[in-house]
């Protein structure tokens, strides 16, 4: 996403050499921006945790970038009294 590249999906992940990022880039004022209309538009592409963690990684470098919700993560077990109540 960094790269205004699309991530590589299905097989096609294992073992796909990052894109390069002019680390340059990250004093560009206008970053925070360009980062966020990324993640908007990338993020019907990618689930909310690949979003998210890109983000995290350029938060480390920038401010006013902020973290997307996640969907609640509906396959965690139940907890004692969840089976209780059923």
């Amino acid at each position: 996403m960094l790269a205004g590249e699309p991530a590589p999906t299905g097989p096609a992940r294992r073992g796909a050499k990052p894109p390069v990022f002019r680390i340059a880039a990250i004093d560009d004022p206008a970053l925070p921006e360009v980062l966020t209309e990324l993640a908007a538009a990338t993020a019907d592409e990618m689930n909310a945790d690949t979003v998210n963690r890109e983000l995290s990684i350029a938060r480390k470098a920038t401010i006013g970038i902020e973290r997307r919700p996640a969907p609640p993560d509906r396959i965690k077990a139940l907890a004692e009294r969840q089976i209780a109540a059923l």
